[in-house]
């Protein structure tokens, strides 16, 4: 990203920071919830595998936030692109 924001690189790097926090938090909240949801459901069902479906949950989690992050910060990009 420093090569698109010659000018800023120390707010980039702080915001890219706090940025990288803020999701953090959120998804670890996302995976937490799923998770509770997810066991509930395998209680009910008397399921045995919890322990796999807790893991597929999480790289489910994982990957679909890093996939849809990686997505709007290249929109942010291309757009400020366009801008210049």
């Amino acid at each position: 990203f420093v090569p698109r924001f010659p000018r800023h690189k120390l707010l980039l790097f702080a915001g890219l920071v706090l940025a990288a926090y803020v999701v953090t938090v959120m998804v670890n909240s996302f995976r937490i919830i799923g998770g509770i949801a997810l066991l509930n459901l395998a209680g009910q069902y008397n399921l045995v595998v919890a322990d796999g479906i807790h893991e597929a949950e999480g790289i489910f989690v994982y990957f679909s936030f890093l996939v849809l992050y990686y997505r709007s910060l290249q929109a942010l990009l291309s757009a400020k692109g366009k801008r210049e």
